[in-house]
């Protein structure tokens, strides 16, 4: 288990204050599902990998909304050369299919899929995970009330958009 990042570190860093008093929630979702997308991988981040998770939900904070997946991927792809990716295309495909609700064949798309939902779910979902390869990650990075953020932001959302509560789900 990691518990930091140089990547991850450096981008939620640049984005503490709009993450304000959310960054601990934030920061440890990334690292529980970061650290499960390596359970499930057995290899460590490549460096767009790490990008991807950094980034995956931040547009939530940065753009100010639920419908956040082409603001994160945008920043994806500004945020990509500043750490020596040359091509964004792979962290860019990870942010949009990270709440894709069928499988990929691509098994680097399947994990980060697979690790969000495990957090999202609160382990509930367990992709093949251990429930204590969750307990401990879920023990080293605590919630610290992000499920809770989540669900007053997306309950707002549906409120006011109810044709479209949950903007962030797609097929694949």
């Amino acid at each position: 288990m990691f518990s930091h990042n140089a990547v991850i570190d450096d981008v939620l860093g640049r984005y503490a204050s709009d993450l304000g008093a959310q960054y601990d929630a934030y920061r440890n979702h990334v690292l529980r599902a970061a650290n499960y997308h390596v359970l499930l991988t057995g290899k460590p981040l490549d460096t767009d990998v790490a990008l991807a998770w950094a980034v995956h939900d931040l547009g939530v904070w940065t753009a100010g909304t639920v419908d956040y997946i082409a603001p994160s991927a945008a920043l994806a792809r500004e945020l990509a050369p500043q750490f020596g990716i040359a091509d964004a295309s792979r962290a860019i495909a990870l942010v949009e299919g990270h709440h894709a609700l069928l499988p990929f064949a691509d098994p680097e798309l399947e994990a980060f899929r697979k690790a969000d939902l495990t957090d999202f779910s609160r382990g509930l979902v367990r992709n093949g995970l251990s429930r204590d390869q969750i307990a401990t990650v879920s023990a080293e990075f605590p919630n610290a009330g992000f499920h809770r953020y989540l669900a007053r932001e997306l309950t707002k959302y549906a409120v006011s958009h109810p044709l479209r509560p949950f903007p962030m789900v797609r097929l694949r």
